[in-house]
């Protein structure tokens, strides 16, 4: 049992002592001490206390929501459309809110100025030449292709025909290849 307040002292270690404390006597300290054990003893056991009455009124809280059909993801909902409520009532959010709408008014009216020049551009005599040109150009292209590709499908059956043609006349096949390669392949590594 310590017998000096520097007793006392060196059992307590890192701990901190108010200067009053230490100048207490030895037993005013033991005294004292007791007395702050038994507070924390009394402080524990309300805490304890409180955690079980909490517990106790989280599953009645459960339970009731379990009965409105009150679902974790709809607290979820909640919980992200009140927050989101709360974000929109900053300052912060309406003045980025109204800098957002002054730039796409801007922008819109910007666009909708283009938009008038191309319509006029449309409208001009120019502009609808030109698009007939277009038009018979692309016209006249298409009309190749097709024949080009009738034409190569009638190629093809003529020599089937003649392949055919040069069997029944007991000569050797010739074997046509369908297409020519240009280019050798080579592996991916």
């Amino acid at each position: 049992m310590p017998t000096t307040p520097s007793d006392v002292d060196s059992q307590l270690g890192d701990f901190p002592v108010s200067q009053s404390f230490m100048n207490l006597t030895v037993e005013e300290q033991d005294s004292r001490r007791e007395e702050w054990k038994k507070e924390l003893t009394e402080i524990e056991y309300e805490v304890q206390t409180m955690r079980q009455v909490l517990t106790a009124k989280l599953r009645k809280s459960q339970e009731l929501k379990r009965k409105l059909g009150i679902t974790a993801w709809r607290e979820l909902q909640d919980d992200i459309s009140q927050g989101l409520r709360n974000v929109k009532e900053t300052s912060t959010y309406q003045k980025t809110a109204e800098g957002v709408k002054a730039g796409a008014e801007k922008t819109g009216a910007m666009f909708g100025g283009l938009s008038a020049k191309i319509a006029a551009i449309k409208e001009s005599d120019t502009f609808r030449n030109l698009e007939e040109k277009v038009g018979s150009a692309y016209t006249n292209v298409k009309a190749k292709v097709v024949t080009t590709s009738s034409s190569s499908h009638d190629l093809d059956e003529a020599l089937k025909e003649a392949e055919a043609q040069r069997e029944a006349a007991g000569l050797e096949p010739t074997g046509t290849p369908t297409t020519t390669p240009t280019q050798t392949e080579k592996p991916v590594a």
